[in-house]
């Protein structure tokens, strides 16, 4: 699952579901540089494999996601704050996820516990029916 907004436009938002397919490792660093994901959305990420430079991206349709740096000020709204650097990859496990998490996305399927009564037609509503 993404967890940012990555491409809006070609629809890498946050909580785009998908499965990682492989992840290169850069020969230089010995670290990855990019993961391959194959979204459940087939429109997600078009213009990213078709821009690709990547082969294998556009050769098995997989969008290429590279890592993101944030940046941190150890004390925020102190000029004089020292700042933090991450690299990481926008994405992160999502064999579960909570209701409130997928709210507002249409799923094709789910798998729901129903202890929580009040939630039940909420959540049923988010599936598509064929």
């Amino acid at each position: 699952m993404l967890t940012t907004n990555v491409d809006i436009s070609d629809r890498l938002i946050n909580g785009q579901l998908g499965i990682v397919i492989k992840v290169s490792v850069d020969n230089v660093s010995n670290k990855p540089s990019t993961i391959f994901v194959k979204f459940d959305d087939s429109n997600a990420g078009v213009s990213a494999i078709r821009n690709s430079s990547s082969s294998f991206a556009r050769e098995n349709s997989l969008v290429p996601i590279k890592p993101v740096l944030a940046r941190i000020k150890v004390r925020p709204g102190k000029p004089s704050s020292p700042e933090m650097q991450r690299l990481q990859f926008p994405v992160t496990l999502a064999w579960a996820c909570s209701v409130h998490k997928v709210q507002g996305l249409t799923l094709d399927n789910i798998v729901v516990s129903f202890d929580l009564k009040k939630q039940r037609y909420f959540i049923l509503t988010m599936v598509r029916y064929t």
